[in-house]
């Protein structure tokens, strides 16, 4: 078992899958190996990815502006947070190095992403490695990718269109709504969150970036509210 989840088919998949949780089950003596200690964070996170996943959805939580530089050649990501499609949180605490908008990066190119770190001396091993990285940093990844964009959204026109096609009474129209939205859960589609579309101009260069059409955002219970109310 290892904590690392970072992209690639194999680690979708397994994100994806629905699985029972398994967490320790401490007694007296129990020794705490590097498999157990290892269970006992995957417990949280899975349980809490899954949660978010589920529940709150993907998108942007707050700020990730995208930026052009002076040149319009790369752009820059400012701090903000996202929760992709698997439930993982991306936090991006300051500005981020500055990406050139012509040149596509790879699968793992906002992405969640994590790295080993802190290498420390190993005082028992079977395996003659006399260090190992004693932190994971979950950080993140930039991904430009040509080509149009995914439109966010979850619920189809013909989708809305059913609901609202039902009788106008309440329990008719819960009725529509599980009978038109349930059924099984909702796979991943994408590892990453969309933050903007970088249009070039001809000579290849950063003529104009919408942070709009693509972004996918969250908003908190009060805010909901008071859009609610604004109603």
């Amino acid at each position: 078992m290892a904590t690392t989840i970072d992209c690639g088919p194999a680690a979708r998949e397994l994100l994806s899958r629905l699985n029972t949780p398994t967490r320790n089950r401490y007694y007296f003596g129990k020794l705490l190996d590097a498999y157990h200690l290892e269970l006992e964070q995957e417990y949280g996170n899975r349980k809490r990815w899954l949660l978010n996943r589920l529940s709150l959805g993907t998108g942007v939580l707050c700020g990730l502006e995208v930026t052009p530089s002076a040149d319009r050649t790369q752009v820059r990501v400012g701090p903000g947070v996202a929760i992709d499609d698997w439930g993982r949180e991306i936090v991006v605490e300051r500005d981020s190095p500055g990406v050139d908008a012509r040149q596509p990066t790879d699968d793992c190119g906002i992405c969640y992403h994590e790295c080993e770190a802190e290498p420390a001396p190993v005082l028992v091993s079977g395996c003659e490695r006399e260090c190992e990285n004693g932190l994971i940093r979950e950080r993140y990844r930039l991904r430009i990718t040509p080509g149009a964009p995914r439109v966010p959204g979850l619920v189809t026109a013909e989708q809305c269109q059913a609901i609202f096609s039902a009788a106008p009474d309440r329990d008719a129209r819960r009725w529509k709504i599980t009978e038109t939205l349930g059924g099984l859960c909702r796979e991943p589609a994408e590892s990453c969150v969309p933050l903007a579309i970088i249009e070039l101009d001809a000579e290849a260069k950063g003529a104009r970036i919408d942070p709009i059409r693509v972004r996918p955002m969250l908003y908190s219970n009060a805010i909901l509210l008071e859009l609610i109310l604004c109603l």
